[in-house]
């Protein structure tokens, strides 16, 4: 058994932030549902930081009235998909962030269409 020197998982990094890595990102509610699914490279809401730092961070503004956002909603989770088809996530976890200023440690609520704010979700892969 071999394994991944920290280059390697650098690579990995820039190839799942890239145009050809995982293009998708889907936003899950709090009942397990997909509320929306964003084309990172294509939709101004979405951007990647820093695929050399480790954890890398996606970071996703949203707005009540964003057509594909039906308020009240609460977000927990996010899945990151290689297409828009995809059924399998490759990556899963919770979202943090800030809704009209206040902080959110998990789950993010957009109560009305007025709401704005920004989710971050985090991507870490070991360095060696």
């Amino acid at each position: 058994m071999s394994n991944f020197n920290a280059a390697g998982f650098t690579d990995l990094r820039q190839y799942i932030t890239s145009t050809n890595g995982w293009t998708h990102v889907a936003l899950i509610d709090d009942a397990g549902n997909e509320e929306t699914r964003i084309d990172i490279h294509n939709d101004s809401r979405a951007s990647w930081s820093d695929a050399s730092t480790n954890p890398t961070d996606l970071t996703i503004t949203l707005s009540g009235s964003d057509s594909d956002i039906a308020a009240p909603v609460t977000l927990e989770r996010a899945e990151l998909h290689p297409s828009s088809s995809s059924t399998t996530a490759m990556h899963d976890g919770p979202l943090q962030g800030e809704i009209d200023g206040t902080l959110q440690a998990a789950a993010v609520t957009i109560g009305s269409d007025t709401d704005e704010g920004t989710v971050t979700y985090t991507v870490e892969l070991p360095t060696q």
